[in-house]
């Protein structure tokens, strides 16, 4: 309920730190395939968590004060 409030007024920007901690793994998937669909339409998303990261195209890493901006394909996620 809490990310439809959020979202239902079409926010610049969603922080949400840990958006699917609380739900069964379905609503989960389908969180985060909303939230990657709002990445594609407005530009970003971020996230430490490898299970989503595997299902976006684009990826920045940031490392020790770099950024390498890589494909998905090119990242040894495992």
């Amino acid at each position: 309920m809490a990310i439809a409030r959020a979202l239902v007024s079409h926010p610049a920007l969603v922080l949400a730190d840990e958006p699917t901690a609380a739900l069964d793994s379905k609503s989960g998937r389908n969180l985060v395939e909303l939230m990657r669909q709002l990445a594609r339409e407005q530009g970003l998303m971020v996230t430490h968590d490898r299970p989503i990261l595997v299902r976006v195209g684009h990826v920045a890493l940031c490392a020790q004060r770099n950024l390498a901006d890589r494909r998905r394909s090119a990242l040894a996620i495992g």
